[in-house]
């Protein structure tokens, strides 16, 4: 039998939850007069915690959006001063609990009510904006700009006693990484240009914006497998259709009035507005054009946000902390556009290794990126040789390493045994004709010759196609490639 109102006004603190229950479910029912029933009989029902999770009745208003003249009418009986005491279990403000559950009018009642919540951390040492940006990724950013713009406001309030600033130290880098993660990369460029000191702070625990903007793979074109057609397109799109626009045809206003008979510059004039209007109807009805637009805005922010922070962090006596883990992803996945900027801006980070003791040219080859390999190829003068000739801790130089089996992602990428085992012998034929020839019979700690690594290659690719195909699928399909491909290799051994 649920419990009467006189038994729940006896304690409110009481740890039987169940006796909340009616309280619970005429606040999520947006039950005014019910609901106002039970506070009138006793008021500390308004603020005590009434759930296991240490939700109050404003938490609970807040969770639904819909009921926003339910929480209007409560905010009027809560003495404002006393917003920041009404935490869950979590220390999480009302203001956090907005922006968990996404509810932008809530919020805004909030701060207008008592801005002192924006500044306040929770159990994690979050601020109600970090809960905003990665909550709004799944929607849209409209709540995390409010937030951005609400903080900025009332930034001053940050400096007292017990208050955080959002865009300075732990917190500003946390915001910077959460922005990044979230793909708001527009918003992550603007704080840096605000704040660039963010760039260059190392907090333990927590990610660098170097790392952080390597990590997001879909900043980089190259992470990206378009289609011929599409590949084309994408070269051709503008970056900034009106922009452009405009600033040449305010640049040019004062040359064609003073120079009227200007065919020339008049035809190109012209020209130019019919390439504009061309690619805004493009954008504006087709929809896969308009989203490798928004693809090439993306990526070329996300190289501005790292060049801005690669130039950050270069005024540091010591960089290692923030190129190093950036480095090693950028050549593990394949992104040249981050090997690039890196080794450009820190020349040293060409050295750097990953928990394996493995380096650039090893990495390269182990997770056959082959962007990361060319740039050992052709762009790395310093010293080259010593990558060529290394050594992991099992005796194996690169030729073993080629002649191993590649990660499964990376076979994935070629679909069939037999096109798979043509990529492997590819790798190490082209590495086979990078390293000095006496290399090529090196013995490794299993007295392994590099041939005799990658022989094994002949019976783990088939085997493992075989237990995704069936049998007579296989034989049909892969079974004459893999037979020209054996004798193709045994032909070339033998020579």
């Amino acid at each position: 039998m649920t419990a009467s109102i006189s038994s729940i006004t006896a304690d409110p603190q009481t740890k039987d939850w169940d006796e909340f229950t009616q309280v619970c479910r005429a606040i999520q029912m947006g039950d005014w007069e019910k609901s106002q029933e039970f506070f009138s009989r006793d008021k500390r029902i308004l603020t005590c915690m009434l759930n296991k999770n240490g939700h109050r009745s404003i938490h609970i208003a807040i969770g639904d959006p819909e009921n926003i003249n339910f929480l209007e009418k409560l905010l009027e009986q809560i003495d404002q001063e006393s917003l920041p005491t009404l935490v869950d279990d979590k220390m999480c403000n009302p203001l956090h609990f907005a922006a968990l559950v996404d509810n932008l009018k809530a919020a805004k009642m909030l701060v207008d009510k008592n801005p002192h919540l924006l500044f306040q951390v929770d159990a994690k040492e979050e601020l109600p904006i970090h809960k905003a940006v990665y909550k709004s990724y799944k929607s849209d950013k409209t709540t995390f700009i409010y937030f951005l713009q609400a903080c900025k406001q009332h930034i001053e309030l940050s400096e007292k006693v017990g208050h955080h600033n959002p865009f300075e130290d732990e917190h500003g880098v946390r915001l910077l990484d959460y922005t990044i993660w979230s793909g708001f990369f527009d918003i992550a460029y603007d704080l840096l240009k605000d704040y660039p000191q963010l760039a260059s702070i190392h907090i333990p625990g927590l990610k660098t914006p170097l790392t952080s903007i390597a990590q997001k793979r879909d900043a980089y074109l190259s992470a990206e497998r378009y289609n011929f057609y599409q590949r084309f397109v994408y070269s051709h799109l503008p970056y900034d259709l009106e922009d452009k626009y405009k600033n040449k045809d305010i640049e040019n206003q004062e040359t064609r009035s003073a120079n009227p008979k200007g065919t020339k510059s008049c035809f190109y004039h012209v020209m130019e507005r019919i390439y504009v209007k061309f690619w805004e109807v493009m954008l504006l009805h087709v929809p896969h054009i308009k989203h490798l637009h928004e693809d090439k805005v993306k990526h070329s922010i996300g190289l501005k946000i790292l060049e801005l922070i690669c130039k950050e962090v270069s005024n540091l006596k010591s960089a290692d902390a923030h190129y190093h883990d950036a480095f090693i992803f950028g050549v593990i996945n394949n992104i040249p556009e981050l090997i690039e900027r890196i080794t450009r801006t820190f020349p040293q980070s060409i050295w750097s290794k990953d928990d394996n003791g493995y380096r650039l040219s090893q990495l390269s080859i182990k997770n056959r990126s082959d962007h990361a390999y060319n740039f050992l190829v052709h762009n790395v003068t310093h010293c080259k040789q010593i990558h060529i000739m290394l050594h992991d801790k099992d005796r194996n130089n690169l030729l073993h390493l080629a002649g191993q089996l590649a990660p499964q992602d990376k076979l994935n990428m070629v679909r069939g045994a037999a096109l798979q085992m043509q990529r492997e012998l590819q790798w190490f034929q082209e590495v086979r004709d990078l390293i000095p020839p006496m290399m090529r019979e090196d013995e490794n700690k299993g007295n392994e010759t590099p041939i005799m690594v990658q022989e094994k290659l002949w019976i783990l690719i088939p085997i493992g196609a075989l237990t995704c195909l069936p049998i007579a699928s296989f034989a049909t399909l892969q079974l004459p490639l893999l037979v020209e491909l054996v004798s193709s290799t045994y032909l070339w051994k033998s020579t």
